[in-house]
């Protein structure tokens, strides 16, 4: 699972968390050139991305991810759904729950099964 975060705190709590869920985290990218590198090379189940890098936007990384057929979540603390064709992925509002997490992942997980 690729994280994709720029706060060292948030990237290191994502990454654990992961790990209790059972997931391997890959990353976290911290910069838009490493996210990008790392969507696509890397062997991904799917990607938790934060909408914003040091204010940078994340959409070419996930473009990246939907061409690869990747599921991904953006995690943002804005309000406002990014434009355009990713309007539909689900978010996960900062401050989130580990429980909001461990739902949102098992539900696009899910999803990418059937």
């Amino acid at each position: 699972m690729l994280v994709v975060e720029d706060d060292d705190l948030i990237a290191s709590l994502l990454a654990d968390e992961l790990g209790e869920f059972g997931y391997a985290a890959v990353g976290p990218a911290r910069t838009l050139t490493e996210a990008t590198a790392l969507a696509s090379t890397a062997a991904l189940d799917g990607a938790l991305i934060d909408a914003d890098l040091e204010g940078e936007s994340v959409l070419p990384v996930a473009k990246i991810l939907f061409e690869r057929d990747i599921p991904f979540v953006f995690t943002t603390g804005d309000t406002e759904r990014p434009e355009g064709m990713f309007h539909d992925v689900p978010r996960l509002l900062k401050p989130f729950t580990v429980k909001e997490l461990q739902s949102t992942l098992e539900l696009l997980l899910r999803e990418r099964a059937r």
